[in-house]
């Protein structure tokens, strides 16, 4: 769903939701907190995503914003919010729309941990003390951890994989992450880091098929840069 945005109300069943949310969530509102949780084959540190669109008002507020959310890892990424390309999620379609966004991501492997719904929970309150909806005091991140958003190692084949670095440590260009078999335990391959950078995801399951996503090494900044366009 999160690729199809804004939907249409003509369309399919994930279609006409996503169109209802476009125009009854999205639309009236000021600021969109897209909140993600971790998929079952997830293993990844909490964090949030800065997405800037090259408007400096824009971008400033959901500075702002992603700062007293309270995640002190941060994904820095730029977008074109006028390609076709960088709006079909919520949060890309929303900053297309000219609202102030922020993603948040905490949780792994289908689990409710509470130090990832807590996380998320205490984020969206910080979002409305920082507002001025609600009295609240917050203090924001006051030294983040910017990283990129990484390079992904993808599964040549299908078969199994086995993780041998854990999510939130930084690994070196080429240094094993994981190890493949086939369906029966003979061993495939060895799974490298593409990049020196910190491990964000690691796959939490055994089971890929080709082009599973199995790590991302996501390499880390002194600080942010300033926005750059994304080649088309």
């Amino acid at each position: 769903m999160n690729a199809l945005y804004p939907g249409s109300p003509d369309g399919t069943q994930t279609d006409r939701a996503l169109a209802l949310v476009s125009t009854q969530i999205v639309a009236p509102a000021g600021v969109v907190v897209d909140l993600h949780s971790g998929d079952l084959d997830e293993d990844l540190r909490p964090y949030s995503y800065w997405t800037r669109t090259g408007n400096a008002a824009q971008d400033e507020a959901s500075h702002r914003l992603v700062l007293a959310f309270g995640l002190d890892h941060i994904i820095l990424r730029d977008i074109d919010a006028a390609s076709p390309a960088s709006i079909r999620s919520l949060g890309g379609y929303a900053l297309a729309q000219g609202k102030t966004v922020i993603v948040a991501e905490a949780g792994r492997s289908g689990t409710t941990a509470p130090s990832d719904v807590n996380a998320l929970v205490t984020g969206c309150l910080n979002v409305l003390g920082s507002l001025k909806m609600i009295a609240r005091v917050v203090t924001p991140v006051a030294k983040p951890v910017w990283v990129t958003t990484g390079s992904r190692v993808q599964a040549d084949a299908p078969g199994m994989f086995f993780a041998t670095a854990a999510r939130d440590t930084v690994v070196k260009e080429g240094a094993v992450i994981g190890y493949t078999t086939d369906y029966v335990g003979r061993r495939t391959g060895d799974v490298r880091a593409p990049v020196t950078g910190l491990v964000t995801f690691i796959r939490g399951v055994p089971s890929m098929w080709q082009g599973a996503t199995l790590a991302n090494v996501s390499p880390m900044l002194p600080a942010p840069p300033p926005y750059r366009k994304p080649a088309a």
